[in-house]
């Protein structure tokens, strides 16, 4: 059987989603199926490789997170230590990055949630 999973998440990244991904993928091609994964690009990881005998694509840019993590915020599911480090620390530029975060809390983040990648899946498409 041929199979197809779309997550955002999958190894190596490091989420809940992504180490279940993974185990499910991984041992459904264990049992002879032929596994394809589409997920989000990972810094480092290869844009196409195959993992414990199942093909990962990765595609997509991560704009979005970029962005959040610029401003003093990590994605909801995938939050950044050193983002929050620097934020106690009394990060540079703080009236011009709490702007940003205002425009940013009041207009994209009230239209992505609760699925923060949203921004994703025309490239999972492709």
């Amino acid at each position: 059987m041929r199979v197809l999973v779309v997550s955002w998440a999958y190894a190596p990244a490091l989420y809940p989603r992504a180490f279940r991904w993974t185990a499910v993928a991984e041992h459904w091609a264990g049992r002879g199926h032929q596994v394809d994964v589409v997920a989000h690009g990972v810094p480092g990881a290869p844009a196409q490789e195959t993992r414990g005998g199942v093909r990962v694509h990765r595609v997509g840019g991560d704009l979005a997170n970029r962005v959040r993590r610029g401003l003093g915020g990590g994605s909801p599911a995938a939050p950044d230590p050193s983002a929050a480090a620097e934020g106690s620390a009394g990060a540079n530029g703080g009236g011009a990055r709490a702007a940003a975060r205002w425009v940013h809390d009041h207009t994209w983040k009230q239209l992505y949630w609760p699925d923060f990648a949203c921004l994703w899946y025309r490239p999972a498409v492709r």
